[in-house]
Formats: C-alpha cells, sequence, structure tokens
C-alpha cells in the first residue's frame, strides 16, 4: 500500500554539503509542457510507451530543486512521465524551505528502493523518499489512482490492512464493507485527489517533522493532538494505571504485575493477550479480582485486546472503549503503547491520521498543503495547528 508504514529512523550527521538551491518561491506551480497531456513528457508514443526522456527531465528537475530525483540504484528504473508531472507540481506547492538543504532535509525522491516492499516509504537514514508502485503497476496507471474513488480507496486500504498485526483476516478484510463502522485507513477530509500526489506530500511531511524536530516538541501540545508515547517500564505502568483506574485497583504491585503482561515483546511486536491472562490474575491477585468482580476482569481484558487491534480504523478511533481520563491509549502500528487526548478527534483530517503521531504530522502536512480548491483539508486541522503551519511557512518563504 501506498503509505509510510515503517518509523523513520533517526537521522545520521550529514557527511558531505551542497549549494543551497534556488528553490521556487511561494506555492506557484509549474505550467506542464504542452502536449504532455497524456503523461508523454511532450515526447509522444516514444516518451508514453518506452518512457523516452525521462532520464533527462530526472536531471532537469533535480537541478531545479536541489534533491536528487530518479532510480534508487544505478540499475533502478525512472519515473514515468506522468509521475514526474505530478512530482513538479506537488514540489512546486510546498514551502521552499521544506526542499532546501541542511544536515536533516529531505535528500531525494527516488524510484525504488527502501525495505518495505510495496510500500511507499521516508528512510531517515538516507533523507530520501523511496516511491514503490502499488502490486507492480506500470507508473502512468499509479498516477491515474483516486483517494476520492471508493472502491480504489477500499482496495487500497486493503493492501494496507494485510500489512497490520493484531487484526483476524476477518478484520482486515472488513476494510472492503459497505457499513459506516468499516475500518479505513485512508479517508475523511483527504478521500480525494491522486494517490501518487498525497504519497509525495505525506512522505516528504516525515522528511520535515524530522528536520523541526516536531514530534520531540510540538507533538503534546493539544493542538498537535496531545502524544505520548508509552515506552519502557515506565511507560507500560502509566498504561496499566489508565486501564485499571476505572476499576479502583490502586495497588502499585498489580500495576506493575499488569504493566509487565502488557509489554510489546522484543520484537517490538504488540503483547500477545490471551485469555490465560484472567486466571493469573485471579490466582495473584484475589483480593483485586473479588473488588473488581469477574465480568469486569473480562471487560478489562478484552479493552486491552481491542487496543491492540489497530482501533484507530475505526470511525471513533475506539474512543469509547479507550478513553481514559481524557486519553485514548492503543497499540501503534509500529507495536507501541502510546495515547492522545481524545478532544483531538474533533480535528481528524484522515483515520490514519491517528495511528501515531509520526502519522499525524504527516497527515496534518498532507492537509495543510492540499491544493484542492478552498482547502477543506487545512480548516479540518485544529486552528491554532493551521497557524503553527502557516506561521512556518511564511516565516520560511521570507528567508
Amino acid at each position: 500500500m501506498e503509505q509510510e508504514f515503517l518509523r523513520a529512523p533517526s537521522p545520521r550527521p550529514a557527511t558531505a554539503s551542497r549549494p543551497v538551491p534556488q528553490a521556487p518561491q511561494g506555492r506557484q506551480s509549474p505550467q506542464r509542457k504542452q502536449g504532455d497531456r497524456f503523461g508523454t513528457g511532450g515526447r509522444g508514443l516514444p516518451g508514453l510507451l518506452w518512457n523516452r526522456g525521462a532520464g533527462r527531465r530526472e536531471r532537469e528537475l533535480s537541478e531545479k530543486y536541489g534533491l536528487t530525483i530518479g532510480p534508487a540504484s544505478k540499475n533502478g528504473g525512472h519515473f514515468s512521465h506522468s509521475e514526474l508531472n505530478k512530482l513538479d507540481k506537488v514540489l512546486g506547492g510546498l514551502p521552499r524551505n521544506d526542499l532546501e538543504y541542511d544536515a536533516h532535509s529531505l535528500e531525494g525522491i527516488v524510484r525504488g528502493g527502501g525495505d518495505m516492499g510495496p510500500a511507499s516509504l521516508y528512510d531517515g537514514e538516507t533523507r530520501k523518499v523511496h516511491v514503490q508502485h502499488p502490486w507492480g503497476m506500470p507508473g502512468w496507471l499509479y498516477t491515474k489512482l483516486q483517494k476520492g474513488s471508493g472502491w480504489q480507496r477500499r482496495l487500497m486500504d486493503l493492501g494496507a490492512a494485510l500489512n497490520y498485526q493484531g487484526l483476524s483476516m476477518g478484520q482486515k478484510c472488513s476494510v472492503m464493507g459497505c457499513s459506516h463502522n468499516r475500518r479505513q485507513v485512508m479517508g475523511g477530509a483527504l478521500a480525494h485527489g491522486s494517490l501518487f500526489s498525497w504519497t509525495m506530500r505525506h512522505e516528504i511531511g516525515h522528511s520535515v517533522d524530522e528536520r523541526c524536530q516536531w514530534k520531540m516538541v510540538e507533538a503534546r501540545k493539544p493542538e498537535f493532538g496531545g502524544w505520548l508515547l508509552h515506552e519502557g517500564q515506565l511507560g507500560h505502568y502509566q498504561v496499566a494505571c489508565a486501564f485499571l483506574a476505572p476499576y479502583g485497583i490502586t495497588d502499585d504491585e498489580v500495576r506493575i504485575w499488569l504493566a509487565d503482561r502488557i509489554a510489546p515483546d522484543p520484537e517490538g511486536n504488540p503483547p500477545a493477550l490471551s485469555d490465560a491472562l484472567i486466571g493469573e490474575f485471579t490466582r495473584d491477585w484475589p483480593d483485586a479480582t473479588e473488588q473488581m468482580g469477574h465480568e469486569a476482569l473480562r471487560q478489562l481484558l478484552a479493552d486491552l485486546k481491542f487496543a491492540t487491534a489497530q482501533p484507530w480504523m475505526l470511525p471513533d478511533g475506539g474512543a469509547d472503549r479507550l478513553t481514559r481520563d481524557g486519553r485514548v491509549y492503543q497499540v501503534s502500528h509500529y507495536g507501541e503503547w502510546c495515547s492522545y487526548l481524545a478532544s483531538a478527534r474533533e480535528h481528524v483530517v484522515s483515520p490514519y491520521q491517528f495511528s501515531c503521531a509520526e502519522e499525524w504530522f504527516a497527515e496534518a502536512y498532507a492537509a495543510y498543503h492540499d491544493p484542492v480548491a478552498g482547502h477543506a483539508p487545512r480548516r479540518r486541522l485544529h486552528p491554532d495547528a493551521a497557524a503553527w503551519f502557516e506561521k512556518k511557512a511564511r516565516k520560511e518563504s521570507q528567508g
């Protein structure tokens, strides 16, 4: 699925420098070449059928935007002309400083490579976006995929869901259903327009997050979702406290016991919570069991299991079952416990946005810079979040 499903690793220090490119100002989109209506690069049938001239156009765009644009490897394939058309338009609509070079900026957009199979991704080690074609389709066909098409979006969701842990096959396939309560990955205010263009904005958003350290500096603020990452013993203890609190269990030994059992495994996979946990709890903590009651204990286990099954894919993000003291707790698709403010869902732009903090920013970035008439996706953001993006873009445009 053409989404970023891998956490961007920490950036490595730059080992080389290059001149700052003369990127285009503002949000002016470049004009498409005459005769390029069908993605031929102005080269007629050879451009369409044999991608003639694509390498030259990649070099031109590389020089124009100061990025490496082209094959991921020496013998790799080139972008199609239709992809280059859309890429030119996307890059021309972004703030220039989001593309300009420094030690943490985007280095390039390359065709292929990466280690996520069919999924496009931003690699924080190389600082490059690796573009993959869904199901091996040709590039010109990829650019025809539309997120606004219901049946196409369901297929995109299925491709994504098949890679998620914690879901039964039935839950994964439920994305193909017609119920308004079905699971979704895409959707919301961003359920329109070109999949390719959205993917580019989304993945570039990851590089911007890394560059400006948004996750470290801003993610906890209410306008950005109020995200917290609950990792390690202390983080799992916090989750255990949150889930036990409704039942009045405040014994630290019980909390620590539960924290140990909800921890992801050493490989980073979600915790395996079986029904045997009820018997263990009853045996080890008879007083707490009596205080809670067996029905409440079964509900506790059911809610913990629910939190590991990608609840963000549901229309309400699972908030009706997972909200504790104003926060929604879940295991992200990276296998980590995290939480966010339940009130932040008033400004959701897509289900995927609430899968974890990194994806929140990437989707918000894609929404803010979505060129759709009327800027409806941008208006879905919290006003203070939209103001942050506006201030950032204005500050960078002024140098």
